[in-house]
């Protein structure tokens, strides 16, 4: 577990001590579990809203307590395709955030150059901006995935390829279901400021925050749609090669039926004492060349055949 507190100072997030306690205030913990409750205890909050807050399989959500407000949302894992859970814990002035992992997010906002303004919802708004923009950067990753297997699809049509295409898809369902809860959650605060206490700048600011967040829903759908053309282009061109494999074994098939036909034929063995017809070239001294002949001829005949009707 690691603590950090921040404090808003002329613009800037700056790392506090237990002595110095400004207004607004932000308070952070990094790989939290259970135990970590206690640190926080003296704000009021539940320990089983702490829980949630650390509970990979919550959805995303706000719940009104006495004394505070929590706000929980989804956010994707820095090193896997996993959606975890942060919560979000407003009680005045003062922000509280938990999450399981590492929280990159915390040292994008600290380092980052833009002025924060000194109002009471002033870092919590700007989580949700870094919070969007963390899925932005997702998408763009899913995005170069897609195009790095689209030009794999004119190159090859390995097994590997449809693996990759399911995986890249699961990715986009996962990161849309949790943009869903978010964006939902967004919404709410929009159209239900007064229950925040936002002013009209904060108001404008939430409002950009879900305008942003349908941006990158409309993005996952056409990702969406550009997986699932690529699929088909994919199965398209292993049946054209399916195709073109079989018109090749039934040209071979072609070229040997008819020598197989006339080996058949001599094959029978009738007896040429029963009568004059009955298979003379059996005993004839170039019977042997003249039915080897005959086979060269038909399988000449059918390429000529082939060639006129743009078969080869």
């Amino acid at each position: 577990m690691m603590l950090k507190t921040f404090g808003l100072k002329n613009g800037k997030l700056v790392r506090e001590t237990d002595k110095t306690k400004t207004k607004p205030r932000w308070i952070h913990i990094d790989n939290a579990t259970t135990e970590d409750f206690k640190k926080i205890s003296e704000f009021g909050i539940s320990r089983n809203d702490f829980k949630q807050a650390i509970d990979k399989g919550q959805r995303s959500r706000i719940a009104t307590r006495e004394g505070y407000s929590m706000v929980l949302m989804n956010i994707p894992d820095n090193k896997s395709d996993e959606i975890l859970t942060i919560g979000l814990f407003m009680k005045g002035k003062t922000l509280i955030t938990v999450h399981e992992k590492t929280c990159k997010m915390v040292t994008n906002i600290v380092n980052s150059s833009d002025s924060l303004h000194n109002s009471e919802h002033t870092i919590f708004i700007r989580l949700l901006e870094e919070l969007n923009e963390v899925f932005y950067r997702r998408a763009e990753d899913i995005e170069d995935e897609i195009d790095k297997i689209e030009e794999r699809i004119h190159q090859n049509s390995s097994k590997d390829l449809i693996k990759d295409f399911f995986k890249v898809r699961k990715k986009l369902i996962y990161l849309n279901k949790a943009l869903t809860g978010n964006r939902e959650v967004i919404s709410h605060m929009a159209m239900h400021p007064e229950a925040f206490n936002f002013n009209k700048i904060e108001k404008f600011e939430i409002t950009e925050i879900h305008t942003d967040l349908i941006q990158v829903s409309d993005s996952i759908k056409i990702y969406r749609e550009i997986i699932s053309n690529a699929i088909e282009i994919y199965n398209s061109k292993v049946s054209n090669q399916i195709n073109h494999i079989m018109k090749r074994l039934t040209l071979v098939g072609s070229f040997i039926l008819l020598p197989t036909l006339i080996a058949s034929i001599y094959g029978m063995n009738f007896k040429i004492d029963s009568g004059p017809w009955n298979m003379p070239e059996l005993y004839w001294e170039y019977g042997y060349l003249f039915s080897l002949g005959l086979m060269a001829g038909s399988i000449f005949l059918t390429f000529l055949y082939f060639k006129r009707k743009k078969w080869l």
